[in-house]
């Protein structure tokens, strides 16, 4: 810690209080919700609106007895946690460890051609001459294309450690385009010095919004995109459907194997990315994909759940489309709710997660029933769907509403 350096709260901090009674902080979907001290809370409103450490704790002293060496150790975890994080560019950012800092994780959606191929496709046809941001970079590839489709400038925001490596593989592609400039840090603790015209990401989770897609890009266009900019993916439907629900083994030589087959698609030098694979001993091996054979037998019609525009909707107050409810469209046993989403990058290019579309990394979201549900021809099954964020992180609570009825 810098005594004279300023250091700000943390704009992603969420504080709660967990069944026991402790006070629980988070501020990423990389880090664990961690207690802190009922102590830590005159230190963080010290810290309010940005203070050195020697500013925080003459105003701590105002109001209570505080020793030197106590708050300094107090300030220390709360930067490691980045629940305190530096104003000024000099300042070191603690980057999280866990969440999208793993290898495996970026092996999986680099691996996924119908995932990068639709970005890239929507990259290549809007980035053109505009100033691009992408948060949430992870290893850098889509900012990459940003650089190669022609950007006049990429931004690029990473809070995980894997933002090394994104460094290196901006370094590595220097040729492509325009240079990157990395920022280290959740987006919500970033500031652009001009505001970007396209903003990409991809913050979709299995369930579309436990990666907090919604309140990231809420404050994204508010601070980081220019007036009237565009945001790939520009907007986003979810939906449902009923289902009778009906492993593959990664070991690290396939991975590799697996890694030069993308990198020749994809026409970059990935050689940091092969280093990191290879050093990564303590990742685990095994990962478990979806049957791509034997796929849920759907047995309702769609229900739609919510359709958003990222670029003008009101991303703190969604609404479901209507009433949400299971329509049969044949008869069978309902054991599970398949979710699932259409992001949409303009009026061609979408990603999907639905039945109809071929599977990719996010593979199959199921949500079981206590209990199995007949599906009867004109029964239709009422839902209940609502966003909740225990402890700051978004999820979709979908459930059985009441019995069925006709």
């Amino acid at each position: 810690m810098d005594w004279n350096l300023r250091y700000a709260v943390s704009r992603t901090l969420t504080l709660g209080v967990s069944p026991q009674g402790r006070l629980v902080a988070t501020n990423s979907i990389s880090r664990t919700a961690k207690e802190i001290d009922f102590d830590a809370l005159p230190v963080l409103i010290a810290f309010g609106g940005g203070s050195t450490p020697r500013a925080a704790l003459d105003k701590v002293r105002e109001d209570w007895e505080a020793e030197e060496g106590g708050f300094a150790a107090a300030v220390d975890s709360l930067i490691e946690q980045n629940y305190l994080t530096p104003t000024a560019t000099e300042g070191a950012v603690s980057l999280a460890t866990g969440g999208f800092a793993s290898p495996t994780s970026h092996h999986a959606m680099l691996r996924d051609e119908i995932r990068v191929d639709a970005y890239r496709r929507a990259i290549e046809r809007h980035c053109r001459d505009k100033r691009v941001l992408e948060i949430g970079c992870g290893t850098g590839v889509l900012s990459l294309f940003a650089a190669r489709a022609g950007a006049v400038s990429v931004d690029a925001i990473e809070e995980s450690t894997i933002a090394a490596l994104a460094e290196k593989m901006f370094a590595a592609n220097l040729a492509v385009g325009a240079p990157v400039h990395l920022h280290r840090g959740n987006s919500r603790d970033v500031t652009l010095e001009t505001p970007a015209e396209v903003l990409i990401h991809e913050l979709f989770g299995t369930d579309p919004f436990d990666e907090n897609v919604l309140p990231a890009l809420a404050d994204a266009r508010g601070r980081l995109l220019a007036e009237g900019g565009r945001m790939l993916p520009q907007r986003l439907d979810v939906a449902c459907v009923g289902v009778d629900p009906g492993t593959q083994i990664i070991d690290r030589a396939k991975m590799l194997d697996e890694a030069h087959t993308y990198a020749e698609r994809y026409g970059l030098d990935f050689s940091p990315w092969f280093t990191h694979l290879r050093d990564a001993t303590s990742e685990p091996l095994r990962v478990v994909l979806n049957d791509r054979a034997n796929p849920p037998i759907v047995l309702t019609e769609e229900c739609p759940l919510f359709s958003i525009d990222f670029e003008r909707d009101d991303l703190s107050a969604l609404a479901v489309v209507a009433p949400p409810s299971l329509v049969p469209r044949e008869a069978g046993t309902i054991r599970a709710i398949w979710l699932y989403f259409r992001a949409w990058f303009d009026d061609e290019i979408v990603l999907s997660t639905a039945p109809d579309a071929e599977l990719t990394h996010w593979g199959r979201d199921l949500r079981t029933f206590p209990v199995p549900v007949e599906a009867t021809l004109g029964v239709a099954i009422p839902l209940e769907a609502h966003i909740e964020s225990p402890f700051g992180r978004q999820r979709l609570r979908l459930d059985l509403a009441t019995r069925p009825t006709a």
